[in-house]
């Protein structure tokens, strides 16, 4: 697992539904990146961590 802090900054690798992802939380913008069936996809939101990671466990690919 890889992180970085800052006084204003966070950066970790995350798992999403069995695939690596980047966890950033910056003030109190939550963002998560990652990707899934050669897609890529995003979440950005102001809220806890914690549900962010929820909100992204949730996305489901449909082909």
């Amino acid at each position: 697992m890889t992180s970085i802090v800052t006084p204003l900054l966070i950066s970790k690798t995350e798992n999403i539904n069995g695939h690596e992802g980047t966890l950033v939380v910056k003030d109190s913008l939550v963002t998560i990146i990652w990707e899934m069936n050669n897609r890529m996809f995003m979440i950005r939101a102001q809220t806890e961590k914690d549900t962010a990671i929820k909100v992204a466990e949730g996305v489901k690919y449909i082909n």
